[in-house]
């Protein structure tokens, strides 16, 4: 991904952040959801996706089935409703 998708991806982040705070989400929701897409990033760098517009249904599978495989630092795999909430802000 390119320097200038990264920034407009991190700026679109603070706004979204920025607009959950205002529509009134509970400060953990305002907290959560711009963390959880930061994974989805690292997903998107992982696939080596050249550019945000590229993501496709197909992506969105790959990352469902990226999470399953992911440990926590105890090796622990993540729980079904960390999973959940990943997959949910990127919607």
């Amino acid at each position: 991904m390119e320097e200038t998708d990264i920034h407009k991806i991190t700026y679109t982040i603070q706004q979204f952040r920025d607009h959950l705070e205002v529509e009134g989400y509970s400060p953990r929701v305002v907290a959560d959801y711009p963390y959880n897409l930061k994974f989805f990033l690292r997903f998107l760098a992982v696939i080596d996706l050249p550019a945000l517009a590229d993501v496709t249904a197909d992506t969105l599978q790959q990352y469902q089935i990226w999470l399953y495989g992911c440990k926590k630092k105890d090796g622990q795999p993540l729980s079904l409703e960390t999973q959940r909430a990943r997959l949910l802000c990127v919607k």
